[in-house]
């Protein structure tokens, strides 16, 4: 499944202030990044515990994590909206 969503995050200039961001959203198996020869840049892979029952997990690009993360996605939090 997939399509265009919306995100709240914390602002990357001031955490106490939130921004709405609409992206792109796609599911994926464990097994995309391997099969693409994708490699993460940080973080973790996906894994076969990421069911709906476990809690959410996102994966995002470099280009997102620096315009709307500061650069460091790893540990931060996000809403769908």
């Amino acid at each position: 499944s997939g399509g265009f969503r919306g995100l709240t995050i914390p602002s990357p200039l001031d955490p106490a202030r939130t921004i709405d961001v609409q992206t792109a959203m796609r599911a994926v198996t464990p097994d995309f990044f391997k099969t693409l020869r994708l490699r993460l840049a940080a973080g973790r892979p996906l894994a076969t515990t990421d069911t709906g029952q476990a809690p959410p997990v996102v994966v995002v690009n470099r280009t997102f994590a620096a315009q709307y993360l500061g650069g460091d996605a790893v540990g931060r939090r996000m809403a769908l909206n």
